[in-house]
């Protein structure tokens, strides 16, 4: 097997790109991430992970971010 056909778990691709394995499967459930779902895992293809941080020059693996929920409570 090539390297390009190498398949990566979900744990790996996230360490390679330093996001959280979170943010790795927000971006399959989006379609925005290619991947294969082998007996309940999800494994993606070094080439789709190279060609998708080619396309989207990283941009669509960072983490999302959350503003904190702001408080009503008044003075103490």
């Amino acid at each position: 097997m090539s390297e390009k056909d190498k398949l990566n778990r979900i744990k790996e691709v996230a360490e390679l790109l330093g996001v959280s394995t979170r943010t790795v499967y927000r971006r399959i459930w989006a379609n925005e991430l290619p991947a294969l779902k082998i007996g309940g895992l999800y494994y993606i293809r070094q080439s789709d992970l190279e060609k998708t941080i080619a396309e989207n020059n990283q941009d669509i693996l960072k983490p999302e971010r959350v503003s904190p929920k702001s408080s009503n409570a008044g003075p103490v």
